[in-house]
């Protein structure tokens, strides 16, 4: 092949994937269940929210609502509302069918997309209430240095002890902002860069 002449990529065939037993894959399914619920509560997550998620990632279809409630056995309230949360993240998209009135609603399958997701979830529960402490701190003396070495009122220690807080709150939300408009390879680039300034 001469030099600089691309290669003609091939259109993958479909690989043909053995079936899985049916009670095989239901008790594989529950055993992730379970732990999938818990990992979205160790996110800050509620644990209906990680079982439906779970749920329509087990599923190869798009699901309606009902369909969803039947599967999980959580009330309508709850399964409505679930969704609603998981469509505001992108966690999950609505489906229409052409003359078919009944939504569906089919989830996110991009491991990144859902990264994502979760990351900026944590980040307005988790950083955005510490970055708003910037305004008390304002109403503080100007104090440099560490709080140990200060010396004066308690105005002065708490302003020397909170600056700090809020500094690497601001570090770290930059890279947060940085990182959540990046692709994949975008991100792996950042890291780098962040790592070799630390």
């Amino acid at each position: 092949m001469a030099k600089g002449a691309k290669k003609k990529k091939k259109d993958a065939a479909p690989v043909a994937v053995p079936k899985m037993d049916e009670q095989a894959y239901a008790e594989v399914r529950e055993r992730f269940l379970d732990r999938w619920s818990l990992l979205m509560v160790q996110w800050g997550f509620p644990k209906a929210m990680g079982t439906i998620h779970g749920h329509l990632l087990s599923q190869k279809e798009a699901l309606a609502m009902d369909e969803v409630q039947d599967a999980t056995g959580l009330s309508q309230g709850t399964v409505h509302a679930v969704l609603r949360r998981l469509l505001s993240m992108g966690l999950v998209h609505e489906e229409h069918r052409h003359g078919v009135r009944k939504v569906r609603y089919l989830v996110e399958r991009d491991a990144w997309q859902v990264a994502l997701a979760v990351l900026r979830e944590r980040r307005a529960k988790e950083l955005e209430p510490l970055l708003e402490l910037q305004a008390l701190l304002a109403e503080l003396p100007d104090v440099p240095g560490p709080p140990a070495l200060r010396e004066g009122d308690d105005a002065a220690v708490f302003a020397a002890t909170l600056g700090p807080f809020i500094r690497m709150a601001k570090q770290v939300d930059g890279f947060l902002s940085e990182f959540t408009v990046q692709d994949e390879k975008g991100w792996k680039r950042l890291l780098k860069r962040w790592i070799s300034r630390a």
